[in-house]
């Protein structure tokens, strides 16, 4: 069993980028001025990497959802048994992504509210399915601005961050309808 606790970035040892941190977030080798506007790359998905190896379990979770996180965390001990598996949890870094620690939970909510970040799990036998809805999502710039790393984000950079997460949604909603089917690597391209 393998648990990934992803703040985005090397925060401990000073606030560093990493292949996780998002497209267009400030971090100390990423900085915001003239000539640079944060992150040029778009986060490495780990969980969907886990996936398109047929782990025997794999899911993301979210410190703002902790019964669902419990639940995941004790099905991955269980599929653990069998196989590799994988939980990828969402956790929020209040100095490094310049927010009030008393916003931690609200902006690990507004991630999973937007779409930002998807809850989901997955097994060989039963597929992807999300353990919250991605309908009816809140505008991702919701969630952007309660957090200091993208507060220099201009409307194109905002608009290319939703485009990204409404493909990145739509590749996961294609694998959840497709069940047991589900392979990554027919619809990566």
């Amino acid at each position: 069993l393998y648990v990934c606790v992803d703040n985005e970035g090397y925060m401990n040892t000073g606030m560093q980028r990493s292949g996780c941190t998002p497209y267009g977030a400030w971090t100390s080798t990423t900085p915001v001025g003239e000539r640079s506007h944060g992150k040029a790359q778009e986060a490495k998905n780990l969980p969907l990497l886990m996936m398109m190896h047929r782990c025997a379990y794999v899911a993301t979770a979210s410190t703002a959802f902790m019964e669902d996180l419990y639940e995941k965390l004790a099905a991955a001990i269980e599929a653990a048994k069998t196989g590799f598996a994988y939980l990828h949890i969402y956790s929020p870094c209040t100095s490094g992504w310049r927010f009030p620690s008393q916003a931690n939970i609200e902006v690990a909510r507004k991630a999973v509210e937007t779409g930002f970040v998807a809850l989901w799990e997955y097994t060989p036998a039963g597929g992807l399915r999300f353990t919250r809805s991605v309908d009816d999502l809140r505008p991702v710039d919701e969630y952007l601005e309660a957090v200091g790393k993208y507060r220099h984000l201009d409307a194109a950079q905002v608009a290319h961050i939703q485009a990204h997460l409404k493909k990145d949604l739509g590749l996961l909603t294609e694998l959840a309808a497709r069940g047991t089917q589900a392979d990554p690597r027919a619809l990566a391209s």
